[in-house]
């Protein structure tokens, strides 16, 4: 990981997932410009994680990725190319 993708957003899928230690999440991701890319989620399982239903297999995502070494630690994970809550909530409440 070099200091220029630190705070940049790779367009990335999750291809497998497994559980690590008691809270944390290895993933293996295929990103646009890395390849194959092992990742560690740490806290992905905690009972208030925002990630946990998001690190799904075959899900698309915006990752930022950080650390150095062939492991990357899991910064921030965005959903891509899905609409969000609000805005498909608004699609259902509108009137016919």
């Amino acid at each position: 990981m070099t200091t220029a993708d630190a705070g940049r957003l790779l367009p990335a899928w999750v291809l497998h997932r497994r559980e690590y230690r008691e809270t944390s999440l290895l993933l293996e991701c295929l990103c646009a410009e890395r390849g194959r890319v092992g990742v560690v989620a740490r806290g992905a399982r905690t009972a208030r994680s925002a990630l946990k239903g998001l690190l799904q297999p075959f899900q698309p995502l915006w990752l930022g990725l950080g650390g150095r070494g062939e492991l990357a630690s899991l910064r921030t994970a965005e959903p891509r190319g899905a609409r969000t809550a609000r805005s498909a909530l608004k699609g259902l409440l509108q009137p016919f």
